[in-house]
């Protein structure tokens, strides 16, 4: 049985790279770099509003999450989903924005 303490670590672990990979200019420029070229090559595609939420990103990073607490495939799939569930709360109650919401709403006006 895996250990609680190895679960809160890959949620909070799920959050923070959630975080960095969404809001952050990364080291060398790199998630603000890769957020930009979703941008300029595919521009309001699932891939660069994906990119820019927190929640769409901790989705993905999660299945990886869940790879280091689970051994067998419907344990993974569990583990996978109550991790997105937790980063989905954490986010929420932090009170960042899912996605960049204004910037969407602005194109889709104009």
């Amino acid at each position: 049985m895996t250990d609680i303490l190895e679960v809160i670590f890959v949620v909070l672990a799920v959050y923070r790279v959630a975080l960095m990979v969404t809001t952050e200019d990364g080291p060398f420029g790199l998630f603000v770099q890769t957020r930009l070229e979703a941008t300029n090559y595919a521009p309001n595609t699932w891939v660069e509003r994906g990119l820019h939420c927190p929640l769409c990103v901790g989705f993905w990073v999660s299945a990886l999450g869940a790879v280091f607490i689970t051994s067998d495939f419907p344990s993974w799939i569990l583990a996978w989903l109550g991790i997105a569930g937790a980063q989905t709360f954490l986010t929420m109650i932090s009170g960042i924005p899912d996605t960049d919401e204004e910037k969407y709403e602005e194109e889709e006006e104009g």
